[in-house]
């Protein structure tokens, strides 16, 4: 992943005006975004120019964080959220209960007519809409996509005759013969970037406990020590008694875990569509992706995936402009755009499938079959302690694979956290 370093940028780009009374007319529009890699800060800049091309009266004050500075950004976001004076308009990622808590506490504004008047429930499949939105009102539109399935390395399958696994026991059966003959089933990155250690959390959960689960105990609403999350434990114990992630795992690092899966030292990585992102010229033919197997079967085949968007702040200043920009944000041509120079999928049926290239097509097929749509770990709980907390317990879990007790130092110690979190402990 690309290492951007905290930063806060500050840009005001305006556009030369002649005549007093016109400057007096400019209204200057905050606007803030969470970026992710340098080709995002890059499409930020183009676009707050072209914007203020179509739009003379408009004077955007631009503002941004770079989220993959960070691996927990929740703080970073919440910040910008309750800042005096907050930011009209806001791009970046945000989800799960973090989103749902700034709802509640009034910070994001309802944008349920604009969906309507522009369209916009046309365009998106059902389990896109379902994350824009909370007790049936949405709040953000949607903009470029990532997915997190499981990554596979075509050619050790291959090799090794092993199929694509559509059960939980196939997946420990693979992960068997791959160890039995020295590959890494799953990599993961553990040592530096320890955001890709809660994807198995998450994935687990969504599959053992169920998306509205998943969803409740993201939201602080549900003790960590009950058996429904010891099982997501003990299926990912199982999963490393089956060799899946091998005895120096703990050691991985990020572009570490990308060489072992391209170089074939390692047959698996369950991880974000940024991946790609990773790989050097000529590198990555041999990956493809499939979902994670489903373990409660009436549990549908709910999926991780990593959205940005654009919302506005319920007390922003120039609240009408800010739905203009929204709009623009929403058109064809700025959809399209994302994909051609931002380079993310998109998933509005306004910018046609031979605009992607074809494995965000496949990205798109995957997205629009998935019954519910879950955001990253890091930007999921309610706090970020919350966050933080889990990331660093999950990251020990590779580190005691061989330890049954470190469950319960895991499961003590994140509701000790959620009790402190909620004013409990």
């Amino acid at each position: 992943m690309e290492r951007i370093y905290p930063t806060i940028i500050i840009i005001s780009l305006m556009l030369a005006v002649v005549g007093s009374n016109f400057a007096q007319e400019t209204t200057r529009l905050r606007v803030h975004s969470a970026y992710g890699g340098s080709q995002h800060a890059l499409w930020d800049h183009s676009f707050v120019g072209k914007y203020q091309e179509l739009n003379p009266g408009i004077q955007i004050d631009y503002s941004s964080t770079a989220i993959y500075s960070n691996p927990v950004p929740l703080r970073l976001l919440e910040r910008e959220l309750t800042a005096e004076p907050p930011a009209d308009v806001f791009m970046g990622t945000i989800g799960g209960a973090f989103l749902h808590r700034h709802i509640e506490e009034g910070n994001i504004a309802d944008i349920s007519d604009l969906w309507e008047a522009e369209g916009w429930f046309d365009e998106y499949p059902q389990s896109v809409i379902d994350m824009a939105s909370y007790k049936g009102k949405q709040y953000f539109l949607p903009m470029g996509f990532q997915w997190n399935p499981v990554f596979y390395n075509t050619a050790v399958f291959a090799t090794h005759d092993i199929a694509i696994p559509e059960t939980w026991d196939d997946l420990l059966a693979a992960c068997t013969i791959l160890n039995e003959n020295g590959i890494r089933p799953f990599t993961v990155s553990v040592s530096d970037w320890t955001p890709p250690t809660a994807r198995w959390f998450t994935m687990l959960n969504l599959r053992i406990n169920g998306p509205e689960f998943h969803e409740a105990l993201m939201a602080g609403e549900i003790s960590w020590q009950g058996d429904a999350v010891r099982a997501v434990f003990e299926h990912w114990r199982e999963a490393a008694e089956a060799g899946c992630f091998g005895e120096d795992v703990a050691s991985v690092t990020y572009g570490g875990a990308v060489d072992e899966l391209v170089s074939g030292e390692a047959a698996m990585y369950l991880l974000g569509e940024w991946l790609y992102e990773s790989f050097q010229e000529g590198e990555g033919e041999n990956i493809a992706f499939f979902r994670f197997p489903p373990i409660t079967p009436e549990f549908g085949n709910a999926a991780i995936v990593h959205y940005y968007g654009a919302w506005i702040h319920a007390d922003a200043e120039h609240p009408e402009e800010a739905r203009e920009l929204l709009k623009y944000l929403g058109s064809a041509e700025v959809q399209e755009s994302i994909v051609t120079e931002m380079g993310r999928a998109v998933m509005t049926s306004n910018v046609p499938d031979d605009v992607l290239p074809l494995y965000q097509q496949l990205g798109r097929e995957y997205v629009t079959e998935s019954t519910a749509l879950y955001p990253l770990f890091e930007v999921s709980p309610f706090s970020n302690g919350m966050a933080v907390t889990a990331l660093s317990r999950f990251r020990g879990f590779y580190g005691n694979l061989d330890d049954p007790t470190y469950i319960d130092i895991i499961l003590d110690s994140l509701e000790g956290e959620r009790l402190e979190q909620l004013g409990q402990s």
